[in-house]
């Protein structure tokens, strides 16, 4: 009996003993997560995880969770109160988010309460080799009680070092880094703030901007008048598989706006000749250069340019008056200029000049008087034309470039001299015969008659260098006054009527 008492105390006795036990543990409180920040460029990925120390001053230690398929699950331990960061090495967080818990714990080992999750904020980056932009996307970084207000990008490339290039609010996560460099490396991280100013870093990302390869060069070589249409030529050397096409373009500035007129599909041509039949170069100056497009559209190389000469006349009695302007645009400049003559569809060179000099004046009263004496017909109209020639000296291409003007007239009024007597007898032959001295009149048509003083028409010719020798038939006409009447066109094919009359000397 005594020994079964003594059994019921003690197992009372114990009883309350562990229960008074139990009753006095204080659990320790939960550190205070600030952070799991992915480290960029970190090899391995790692990821920082900060927090506060716990407020219980028996917490020895933490305990880091991370949360993979729905499980919470231990992956590391530090011992210290003060202990504040914890480096995870054996993350993925470079390839999707990874979330991430915290407890602390005392000597005994009683654990806190699990902090709530903390998302990492992982970076994608998708290149547009057309545009040369990063487009960079992220996720939203979850934990914090205050929300995320922006986030940061930052940027860097090979030999630099980061720095902002932009942020965006905490709605928006993406953002394209535009007009980069080709064929440059960019490394990229995001940034996630708050309020209270805690951050977080997202894993890092890079790009190599690899870009179409223009070719090595491209040359307009000469811009030249042909049949009063503009006849340009290009020249183009080097790779030319990054391009798909060439797009002639045409300006009337050079510092203008300048507009497509042709494309030309990338067939690995060396040369472009193309005759633009919409010019008109006897009124202006027209600039063309040749450009090459990538696949997508873009431009990846511009030529020089080439434009037309424009060449004016001017009439100043018999000196004619040239000017033109200057050929633009070859790489070592003008060697010279070449002006060239066109009388009767007979071009002749009569004079060069050196790259400076614009102006040339021409006298024809040689010309004049030698197609009188020689009975030649003067005409009234005198063309002119230009033609630069390229000065070498570069490594594009051997072939001399030239460049025509266009071809401008000048144009004479009929210029008649009508002697009021001749003899038939004379020695000189000039005297001997009675015609007009008709200079710049027009071939024909011509009519030249003669009348005897009673209206009755003795001579007549259609040949402007033909007249009447003072004979009827194989008689001698007598010696008295005769009538001549003269009709003949100018330049604008206008008619012309001349009469009067004349004495013939029968000595």
């Amino acid at each position: 009996m005594k020994r079964r008492i003594f059994k019921i105390m003690f197992t009372i006795i114990f009883s309350i003993i562990v229960l008074n036990n139990y009753s006095q543990v204080n659990f320790p409180d939960p550190p205070k997560f600030l952070s799991a920040s992915v480290l960029p460029e970190s090899n391995p990925t790692t990821v920082r995880i900060s927090w506060n120390p716990s407020d219980s001053a028996s917490v020895v230690g933490y305990i880091i969770y991370k949360i993979v398929g729905g499980v919470t699950q231990t992956i590391g331990e530090v011992n210290g109160r003060l202990t504040t960061v914890f480096d995870y090495t054996q993350s993925q967080a470079d390839n999707a988010p990874e979330s991430f818990r915290l407890a602390s714990f005392d000597a005994n080992y009683f654990k806190s309460m699990i902090t709530d999750p903390h998302k990492t904020i992982n970076l994608k980056v998708e290149f547009d080799k057309c545009k040369l932009s990063a487009k960079l996307t992220w996720n939203a970084y979850e934990g914090w009680t205050q929300p995320v207000t922006k986030y940061k990008i930052y940027r860097r490339t090979s030999e630099g070092t980061y720095s902002v290039v932009g942020s965006t609010d905490s709605n928006n996560l993406s953002f394209e880094n535009i007009e980069l460099l080709p064929n440059t490396q960019y490394f990229y991280y995001v940034e996630a703030l708050n309020n209270s100013g805690l951050t977080a870093t997202s894993n890092s990302v890079s790009i190599t901007t690899e870009s179409y390869l223009p070719p090595d060069y491209l040359y307009a070589h000469f811009a030249t008048v042909e049949n009063s249409e503009i006849k340009v030529k290009f020249l183009i050397s080097g790779n030319t598989a990054d391009v798909s096409e060439f797009i002639i373009q045409r300006a009337s500035d050079p510092d203008g706006n300048w507009s497509e007129i042709r494309s030309f599909v990338n067939s690995g041509q060396r040369e472009i000749i193309y005759t633009d039949v919409d010019a008109d170069p006897s009124k202006q100056i027209y600039y063309y250069r040749i450009a090459s497009l990538t696949p997508c559209g873009n431009v990846s190389l511009v030529s020089n340019y080439a434009s037309n000469i424009l060449l004016r006349t001017e009439n100043n009695g018999l000196e004619h008056k040239i000017s033109w302007t200057q050929y633009r645009d070859w790489q070592n400049g003008v060697q010279n200029y070449k002006i060239y003559r066109d009388f009767d569809g007979m071009p002749v060179e009569v004079a060069t000049n050196n790259p400076g000099d614009l102006n040339f004046n021409y006298d024809i009263s040689w010309y004049v008087n030698y197609c009188q004496d020689k009975k030649i017909h003067v005409s009234n109209k005198y063309c002119y034309y230009v033609e630069a020639i390229e000065n070498l000296g570069h490594p594009i291409t051997t072939n001399t470039g030239i460049s025509r003007s266009n071809v401008e007239c000048v144009f004479h009024e009929p210029v008649v001299w009508m002697p009021n007597a001749f003899n038939r007898n004379s020695y000189d032959s000039k005297n001997s015969v009675f015609r007009p001295i008709i200079s710049f009149a027009q071939v024909e048509p011509y009519e030249f008659i003669i009348f005897d003083k009673w209206g009755n028409e003795i001579f007549k010719t259609t040949q402007s260098f033909d007249g009447w020798n003072g004979f009827l038939n194989y008689d001698p006409a007598p010696s008295q006054y005769y009538i001549y009447y003269l009709r003949y066109y100018d330049f604008k094919n206008k008619e012309h009527i001349l009469t009067g009359k004349f004495f013939l000397f029968a000595d």
